[in-house]
């Protein structure tokens, strides 16, 4: 995928490489008075409202309507959508980089939007329920984590719309140097609830397991930190 920039006056210059987990996009950088291509003009205008849509959306409130009976397996199911749809979502910011036009370009943004309304809807889902009085720690943990990985991916939207917007102002903001091989990180942390989910998914199921009598179902595994370690985007940024 190629990310161009515009400029009447100067040859090409170096490439820009933007690393991501699912390949690599490379863009020509030149100089400071150069200007990004318009379809990527477009995306950066476009990502800028969308980041602050999805900001607003996560402190709607919710009522509780949905009672659950067993919060390990509630939690499972959860997890399996949020870590499911971290895929699609970097596919998603990826695929903007292609756009030829800014038909292009709003087009891939409304795909974007589509796939993050799906992922806010289930931490919508999950603030409705209405967990039994011992489940309450565990429905919590899982709401803080639907929570923090959405702000960073609002964070990723806000960063690529400063980027796009003017890369060489974005890097000396940073104090990162305009010139050389510069390596801007974009990456999805692990949130901390998730190892404290993790403790409290095994303990609980090891309580309900000693009640029962009965083996731990497959749909009742604690949630796996390898979910989030493997995606990320990384802006490697040559600049002359």
């Amino acid at each position: 995928m190629s990310i161009g920039f515009d400029n009447e006056k100067s040859p090409p210059g170096p490439t820009r490489n933007i690393l991501g987990v699912f390949g690599l996009m490379r863009s020509t950088l030149m100089s400071a008075n150069s200007v990004l291509r318009r379809p990527l003009v477009t995306l950066g205008q476009a990502m800028r409202p969308l980041a602050a849509s999805l900001g607003n959306r996560l402190d709607q409130p919710q009522l509780r309507t949905a009672n659950v009976s067993n919060m390990p397996r509630f939690i499972s199911r959860y997890m399996t959508t949020l870590s499911d749809a971290l895929e699609p979502l970097i596919d998603g910011i990826r695929s903007g980089f292609s756009a030829s036009s800014d038909a292009d370009a709003h087009r891939a943004v409304g795909r974007l939007e589509i796939r993050l309304e799906l992922l806010v809807a289930s931490y919508d889902e999950v603030r409705r329920a209405s967990p039994k009085l011992g489940d309450i720690e565990g429905w919590s943990l899982l709401i803080e984590l639907y929570r923090d990985t959405l702000l960073q991916i609002k964070g990723w939207l806000d960063d690529i719309a400063d980027i796009l917007n003017d890369p060489i102002t974005e890097l000396e903001r940073r104090g990162l140097p305009t010139k050389g091989e510069v390596n801007i990180p974009i990456n999805l942390r692990p949130p901390e609830e998730l190892e404290m989910l993790k403790r409290w998914v095994n303990q609980r199921t090891s309580g309900l397991k000693a009640a029962s009598r009965t083996v731990r179902s497959p749909h009742q595994q604690s949630p796996s930190r390898g979910l989030w370690t493997g995606f990320g985007l990384g802006l490697l940024v040559g600049l002359d």
